[in-house]
């Protein structure tokens, strides 16, 4: 039986509330998290493998040895998302380097990507360039490649000096085994059920155009994805004060979507998908959030904010518009035509 150890906040059966996932930060800051651990772990758990997690957290806190893993484990697999960004780096991606330095079993990557604006200029060196190039070299030291988001983290990669780099993308959109379902087109009407993912640090015309976009169909839910959202959902308590949170979006109980009863909040894939499938259409500018609507075949369009967006829709083909182009009167039922 092969003995796989996976990175993940929380095991995809685990039990837990919406103040485990406040409080714990079991599933990080973004729900996003739960569709990528949740597919690495369908496709690797078979009656022939045990498998189990950990955290990010337990590996800073050291609750775990690299001489317990070497003992217990055949693999250590890591679906990663955004990880070569300053703050990741500093708090956690040097800890994995340190860990993977002193195991003797394989190791797989999957997923990993570059955080930068949606037009990334890699010929610009970043603080956080030793800290993936180090990580790269010791993954590679167990394996025989990195499979990584999208193409701008794979020319990054390269310019490291790496060449044992394959574009994966999401491991989400393979949740579901092969093939993904489709739905025959209808026409949005002001009945139509939709559903929009977004996140404070939308661009000030793109909040507008949501705006607009909710007024023009009143069926549309707000289906945010950060622990402050759900924090303002499920307690009470405001969104930070800052200056994308001053700019229409909802960080108070006394906003529309959530008077009216317009925002959902999952903290798990099975409400999320059981919501998704009674969409008419999404749009946004989460790329889990669009993944997800896709997994249940509901149309969706995204709006890439950055780089690590963008690289995504581009490799899987999601039909993407680049937020920075929408204006409050851009006609989102011309785009969906």
């Amino acid at each position: 039986m092969e003995r796989i150890l996976i990175r993940a906040g929380v095991a995809p059966w685990a039990e837990y509330n919406a103040l485990d996932v406040i409080t714990d930060k079991i599933i990080g800051n973004n729900t996003g998290n739960l569709l990528f651990a949740n597919s690495i772990t369908r496709l690797v758990a078979t009656a022939d493998s045990r498998v189990d997690f950990i955290s990010d957290l337990t590996l800073v806190k050291k609750q775990i040895t690299a001489q317990e893993i070497n003992e217990n484990y055949d693999r250590l697999i890591l679906p990663m998302a955004n990880a070569f960004r300053e703050d990741f780096a500093r708090k956690c991606l040097k800890h994995w380097t340190a860990l993977i330095r002193q195991l003797t079993i394989p190791v797989t990557v999957t997923g990993i990507g570059i955080q930068l604006p949606y037009e990334p200029h890699l010929e610009q060196p970043r603080e956080f360039d030793g800290a993936a190039r180090d990580f790269i070299a010791a993954v590679l030291d167990h394996s025989a490649s990195v499979g990584v988001r999208g193409q701008i983290t794979y020319d990054y990669l390269k310019g490291l000096g790496f060449s044992q780099i394959d574009v994966t993308g999401c491991p989400s959109l393979a949740l579901n085994g092969p093939g993904l379902p489709l739905r025959e087109k209808q026409p949005l009407t002001p009945e139509s059920k939709l559903c929009f993912t977004g996140s404070v640090s939308n661009p000030p015309d793109f909040k507008k155009f949501a705006v607009h976009c909710t007024e023009r169909f009143p069926n549309t839910y707000f289906v945010p994805q950060f622990i402050d959202d759900l924090r303002l959902m499920y307690l009470g308590i405001p969104h930070p004060d800052t200056a994308d949170s001053r700019v229409l979006h909802p960080t108070n109980l006394d906003h529309p979507v959530f008077v009216e009863d317009k925002a959902r909040f999952f903290i798990n894939l099975p409400s999320m998908f059981a919501f998704n499938r009674e969409m008419d259409f999404n749009y946004g500018t989460r790329i889990h959030g669009a993944i997800g609507n896709i997994l249940c075949g509901v149309p969706s369009l995204l709006f890439p904010t950055d780089a690590r967006i963008r690289e995504l829709a581009e490799y899987h083909n999601i039909p993407a518009i680049p937020a920075s182009v929408v204006t409050p009167d851009t006609d989102l039922a011309a785009l969906y035509d």
